[in-house]
């Protein structure tokens, strides 16, 4: 149930309505209640307290639908975790606190909270150490005055037992130089017990609780300041994990400053300690020679000057921690905040959406999506689809547009069985642009090729001699694709004699050719399949063929094999007067049209014109045959 919205409507001073969850789903809930009772469910347990004055007051609260959302905690510490922003000022002390929230003053509020946390922290640290300290010292001064109590009432005992008053004056001399030293060595092992336990805190990884002023009697200040810049790093470190993890690198980084800045403080303790352990071992070895002066003396004297060494020492070391404690807690009144808020915090407006962001992002990302749709087009989509796509690509004239069929499917000759269908009217454009071409002779000689199978160069050649014929013209149709014929099988005749037999004698004009079926349409077919047919076309024969058709027939139309396969049709050219390069609409690569530029340019082949097949009837533009005939 965490984020989802509960719905509350308040019937009356007494009861409301209480729902959770859409109407269609099966764990909804939606109860009426009594306000200062408890909603129990199997997901939730909360109260609703309602006050009736305020009730009976709004006349209109009735009307009113109030919502509100349960958090899970987890997920919230999470969400202003990523939110918050704590950033160093170049050049100055100065961190920058800022969050982003749907409600502005909810993050004032924010900001203003962890910031005085902050500082309060700051402070509570520094006392923590100080009352650890004093801690410290109390515990050594409750035992040095159990100690010191001690050895008073046994010096007292010893005098009254012994009747011994006063030490002469060389035994006082003794017992000061004694006293002196012992002193001196009970103040060094305390200061030598604080270095034990601040090692152990900063071994353990944790942060130190005792302060480095009870080292040593001169405080090293390169020491003081190292444990200064550890309780910053510290503190930084506190600071980041508001709004990163201990595994991100900005944590990790200040973790590995901070086990530097222990291993120099472990560095200069235990270099102190060192130098306080030779003191010690030095005032052992003196206390030792003036203890062997002291047992020289008389056995009641000697007793005397012990007890009497105990008591000046305990009372030594006793003000020694008397006027530690007395530091420690002037110290513990002079700390104070070192940390200020230099400026409140306040709303600084949206900060996202930003509606001038959002429209140029939108422009960008329409901008970047249009060019990679071009560049995908270019690589994906490279196929010649409309006549605006060829007319892009070339300056040679296109003859015509011939739409995509379903009679074309099924049959070749579509304009002999539909005459009235949109293909035929397509073919009529042809036939009309084929009479604005200017040849050296009366009978034109048209030439079909392409640039590779499939692209219906032999369908328009079969439908544009048929639609010349149907306009009286006389027309013969040669099939010259010796290598992949399909002329015969278009027509239904068998294909026993043809270019072949003529060009290797076997056979003469009038034997090869063949009634079509179509009135003032005759046809040569290819004849037998021979293995040397590019060699074929290359007899003079084949000039001879045409030279004698030409003074029978107004057109002559050649079926010749895709140039971009078979040099066939460039071999043929020299025979036409109209070369007609047919391109299929979706099918034909744009590069195509650049195989027909080239044999244009280096062949100087003349009068070449572009015919574009099976096009979209959608994409055919007015004026060829695109809405008038059915």
């Amino acid at each position: 149930y965490y984020g989802m919205p509960f719905s509350v409507r308040i019937i009356d001073e007494k009861n409301f309505q209480l729902s959770l969850g859409s109407e269609d789903d099966p764990d909804r809930f939606d109860k009426t209640l009594k306000f200062s009772e408890q909603v129990v469910d199997p997901r939730f347990t909360f109260m609703i307290t309602g006050v009736e004055d305020l009730i009976k007051q709004n006349k209109n609260i009735k009307d009113i639908e109030y919502e509100f959302r349960v958090n899970n905690h987890d997920a919230l510490v999470r969400k202003y975790q990523r939110r918050l922003k704590i950033e160093k000022v170049e050049e100055a002390s100065v961190f920058e606190v800022s969050i982003e929230d749907e409600v502005p003053q909810k993050a004032v509020d924010f900001v203003n909270a962890i910031t005085d946390l902050y500082i309060e922290n700051s402070v509570a640290v520094a006392k923590g150490i100080n009352a650890k300290t004093l801690e410290f010292i109390e515990d050594q001064l409750a035992e040095v005055a159990g100690e010191l109590n001690s050895v008073e009432s046994n010096l007292e005992a010893y005098q009254k037992e012994k009747s011994t008053l006063n030490l002469g004056e060389e035994q006082s001399a003794y017992l000061q130089r004694v006293i002196e030293f012992e002193s001196e060595k009970a103040r060094l092992s305390i200061q030598l017990q604080s270095i034990d336990a601040l090692y152990k805190s900063l071994a353990g990884g944790t942060m130190t609780q005792i302060s480095p002023t009870l080292l040593s009697d001169n405080t090293d200040p390169s020491l003081v300041s190292s444990f200064n810049e550890l309780a910053s790093l510290q503190q930084r470190r506190t600071n980041l994990l508001f709004s990163n993890t201990p595994s991100s690198p900005v944590v990790q980084k200040i973790d590995a400053e901070i086990n530097t800045a222990k291993q120099n403080i472990i560095s200069m303790v235990m270099s102190q300690r060192k130098s306080l352990v030779e003191k010690i071992n030095g005032l052992s070895a003196q206390i030792g020679q003036y203890r062997g002066s002291i047992r020289q003396m008389p056995t009641t004297m000697r007793g005397l000057v012990d007890i009497s060494r105990k008591v000046a020492i305990n009372e030594k070391i006793y003000l020694f921690l008397l006027e530690s404690r007395a530091k420690t807690i002037i110290a513990k009144a002079a700390i104070v905040a070192d940390k200020y808020i230099l400026e409140e915090a306040r709303p600084t407006g949206l900060a996202r959406p930003i509606k001038q962001q959002v429209i140029f992002t939108g422009m960008g990302a329409a901008v970047a999506l249009s060019f990679l749709l071009i560049f995908l087009k270019g690589i994906y989509y490279n196929n010649i689809q409309t006549k605006d796509d060829l007319i892009e690509l070339t300056k040679l004239p296109i003859i015509g547009i011939v739409g995509k069929s379903k009679e074309a499917k099924d049959d070749y000759q579509v304009v002999n069985k539909n005459p009235q269908s949109l293909t035929s009217e397509a073919f009529r454009v042809i036939r009309t642009n084929l009479t604005y071409f200017k040849t050296k002779h009366e009978s034109k000689t048209v030439l079909f090729t392409s640039s590779a199978a499939s692209e219906g160069k032999t369908f328009c050649a079969i439908n544009t001699a048929t639609i010349l014929a149907k306009a009286r013209k006389k027309v013969v149709l040669i099939d010259l694709d010796l290598h992949k014929p399909r002329q015969a099988n278009a027509f239904g005749i068998k294909n026993d004699v043809g270019i072949t037999s003529y060009l290797v004698g076997k056979a003469s004009i009038d034997d090869i050719l063949k009634d079509s079926g179509i009135e003032n349409l005759k046809l040569i077919l290819t004849g037998p399949r021979t293995p040397n047919a590019s060699e074929l076309v290359l007899d003079s024969m084949l000039e001879d063929l045409i030279t004698s058709l030409r003074e029978e027939y107004e057109y002559i139309i050649l079926d010749t094999p895709p140039v971009g396969l078979l040099s066939d049709s460039l071999v043929l050219m020299k025979y036409s007067d109209i070369n007609i390069y047919v391109l299929k609409a979706n099918y034909s690569k744009k590069d195509f049209v650049d195989i027909a530029h080239q044999i244009v340019e280096k062949n100087e082949i003349k009068n070449m014109c572009f015919l574009l097949n099976a096009v979209n009837t959608k994409n055919i533009p007015a004026g060829y045959g695109g809405g008038y005939y059915k």
